[in-house]
């Protein structure tokens, strides 16, 4: 709906029932609500452009964690090989016998020395 003006000076309002105020161009840079308005858009402008930086960054510390658990799952796996290739470790109780992998590993008599790579194992 197109509103009519019945004046321009600050005060008069649109010829229905509503009442937008008629500002004239030299009231404009006076009117609080526009100051108001014109802080809030510098406000909001300010943070997004905050946002964006902080999904930026966001990104960038997902890339470096993305690689982070790449490696170590890497690592999980090569120690996965080794333990499926292997009967266990020689000289570990500094005896000369080999400690096999089944008293390391959960459930065994020295578990609790290889309990978070137990977990690590599991995923």
């Amino acid at each position: 709906m197109r509103h009519e003006s019945r004046g321009t000076k600050q005060g008069n309002t649109c010829g229905t029932s509503c009442s937008v105020p008629i500002v004239s161009e030299e009231d404009y840079s006076c009117n609080p609500l526009v100051e108001q308005l014109e802080a809030r858009i510098r406000y909001l402008r300010e943070s997004r452009e905050l946002w964006e930086g902080s999904c930026q960054v966001l990104e960038a510390v997902r890339l470096r964690l993305e690689t982070e658990n790449k490696k170590l799952r890497e690592g999980v796996e090569a120690v996965k090989t080794l333990i499926n290739e292997s009967y266990g470790v020689a000289g570990l109780h500094l005896n000369g016998d080999v400690a096999p992998w089944d008293e390391l590993l959960e459930g065994g008599k020295f578990e609790e020395w290889l309990l978070p790579l137990g977990k690590a194992l599991e995923e």
